[in-house]
């Protein structure tokens, strides 16, 4: 089947899971939503791939989704495109193998 495409803001979402680095665990996998920082201006989702290729091989979906920044976007606009990402996450992880019972939101910095 067709999976529901992750949203783009201004960048894109990356997720990290099991699959990708090739264990086997079976069913549903726990998430963590990564949330970068960087002061509201330079914050970027790859810096979310340590964390994400530490957790991958114990069976665990990171999802790292990427916000637009000041000045392009104000603080609101900014807030919202994370709290699509947060709702998207929900709507769709099972779609990726992960559990939607078992989402964990982790941030640093902004």
């Amino acid at each position: 089947g067709s999976r529901t495409p992750i949203p783009r803001m201004n960048r894109t979402s990356h997720s990290y899971s099991c699959k990708n680095s090739g264990c086997n665990n079976k069913g549903k996998k726990p998430v963590v939503i990564f949330l970068t920082g960087g002061a509201w201006i330079i914050g970027y989702r790859m810096w979310g791939t340590l964390l994400g290729r530490a957790l991958a091989p114990f069976g665990i979906l990171v999802i790292v989704p990427d916000y637009r920044n000041f000045p392009a976007v104000n603080i609101s606009q900014m807030v919202d495109d994370v709290d699509k990402s947060i709702n998207w996450v929900f709507n769709n992880v099972e779609e990726y193998g992960g559990d939607k019972e078992k989402i964990i939101l982790v941030g640093q910095s902004a």
